[in-house]
C-alpha cells in the first residue's frame, strides 16, 4: 500500500507472540484520515492511538 510503517513484536501473558503494525505519527488529523480511508478501503480496520508528549 506504500504506507511507511513499523512492526512491533508483542508478547501477551508470556505465552503468545503477536505482531503489531504501527503507522505515524501524523502531522495533522487530515493526513491521518486519508491513510485511515485507504486502510479501510483495503478492509483493514485501524485503531487510532494518541501519543503522549
Amino acid at each position: 500500500m506504500n504506507i511507511e510503517s513499523q512492526i512491533q513484536r508483542v508478547t501477551v501473558n508470556d505465552t503468545s507472540t503477536w505482531h503489531r503494525v504501527r503507522i505515524g505519527p501524523f502531522t495533522s488529523a487530515r493526513k491521518m484520515d486519508k491513510v485511515r480511508g485507504r486502510l479501510r478501503a483495503a478492509n483493514i480496520d485501524p485503531i487510532v492511538l494518541k501519543v503522549k508528549n
